[in-house]
C-alpha cells in the first residue's frame, strides 16, 4: 500500500509541478505586459488545475471514459481504477477528472 501511495503521489507531484511552472510563466509574462489580461487569465486557469489536482490523489469511479486504443495499450480496467490510471500515466497518457461530467445508468428491466 505504501508503494501505491508513493507512486500516486509521484504522478500528482509531476502534474502539479508542470501546472505551477506554467502558472508562474504566465504571471511573469503578465508582469512585463500588464495590459495583456489574457496572461493573467491563463495563470488563473493553471492555478485552478492545481486546486483540482490537490483535491484528489487517486481516481476511483463508477464511470470512466477512455479511448479504446489507450485501454488496449495498457490493459483493460478489470476493477482496479487506481492501477489502471497508473498504467495510463506510465504510458504517457493523461488522466483528467471532470467534476461537471455526469453518467446515467439505465437498468434493464
Amino acid at each position: 500500500m505504501a508503494e501505491l501511495s508513493s507512486q500516486t503521489l509521484h504522478i500528482v507531484a509531476r502534474e502539479l509541478n508542470s501546472e505551477l511552472n506554467d502558472a508562474r510563466t504566465a504571471l511573469e509574462a503578465f508582469g512585463e505586459q500588464q495590459d495583456n489580461v489574457a496572461l493573467l487569465r491563463k495563470c488563473g486557469e493553471h492555478l485552478r488545475s492545481v486546486h483540482g489536482a490537490l483535491r484528489i490523489s487517486e481516481v476511483y469511479g463508477a464511470a470512466l471514459l477512455v479511448r479504446r486504443e489507450a485501454a488496449e495499450q495498457v490493459g483493460w480496467l478489470a476493477g482496479d481504477e487506481v492501477g489502471f490510471c497508473r498504467r495510463l500515466h506510465a504510458a504517457g497518457k493523461r488522466v483528467l477528472y471532470v467534476p461537471e461530467a455526469r453518467a446515467v445508468h439505465h437498468q434493464r428491466l
